[in-house]
């Protein structure tokens, strides 16, 4: 389920009205949801575990990276906005269980370890309010980008990315996160066991020049190592 869907609170209500202890509903967000909106659905939420009307209620936030490069892959985010939905979360509804996951595109490497920092003090934040069993942790994943190909980080010379990948398995390693640690060196692996392709890179930056027309943009203000790709 996602929070723009028109059945959620259709589907909230009837979780009110009968019993699911058993089900352990998943919410995918990318937390555009207006503050006071979003409060009352966790507060609905909150409803339904207390109430053991749900087994458990985890909401699958959507990342990859951090700062401006973030606002741009993602149009009309704003992090901001998102930040203060995640503090609201974070702390006041300890109960609802948290999953950051990201896809691995090219644009997001370069700034993906400021987030993978920021999580570990989401992570403090719940650690903070005590290590019970009814407060779950804060996850974090990422996958590879399958498609389109012109966005995938195995496009670029071999090695490119490696020091931006260095950084992210860095983070890993400070919060204790040792599994994601070595799958992102295997990332880094896959991504240069790829050959170059300029044809698909040509095609990434013809891709981001057609969005800087629509959005009056320039990609290269956000991605300016992208500059000596230019041709």
């Amino acid at each position: 389920m996602n929070l723009y869907q028109e059945e959620f609170q259709q589907n909230i209500d009837l979780f009110k009205e009968l019993s699911f202890s058993e089900l352990k509903l998943r919410i995918f967000s990318n937390f555009k949801v207006n503050e006071n909106r979003f409060r009352k659905y966790l507060e609905d939420l909150q409803y339904l575990i207390d109430n053991n009307k749900l087994e458990s209620v985890k909401i699958v936030a959507s990342l990859e990276c951090w700062d401006e490069q973030q606002e741009y892959i993602r149009t009309g985010l704003n992090l901001t906005q998102w930040e203060n939905n995640m503090m609201t979360l974070l702390k006041e509804f300890p109960s609802i269980g948290i999953h950051i996951h990201g896809t691995l595109a090219s644009l997001a490497i370069p700034t993906a370890h400021k987030l993978i920092r920021k999580v570990n003090e989401y992570k403090q934040i719940r650690y903070d309010l005590g290590v019970r069993k009814d407060i779950p942790p804060v996850f974090q994943t990422y996958n590879i980008l399958v498609s389109p190909k012109f966005m995938a980080p195995s496009i670029f010379p071999t090695n490119y990315f490696d020091k931006q990948i260095e950084k992210m398995y860095n983070e890993f390693v400070l919060c204790r996160d040792h599994y994601r640690a070595k799958q992102i060196l295997s990332y880094r692996d896959e991504f240069n066991s790829k050959p170059e392709d300029r044809k698909l890179i040509k095609s990434l930056i013809n891709y981001l020049q057609k969005l800087d027309i629509r959005r009056n943009t320039n990609y290269l203000d956000k991605f300016p190592w992208l500059e000596e790709f230019y041709d």
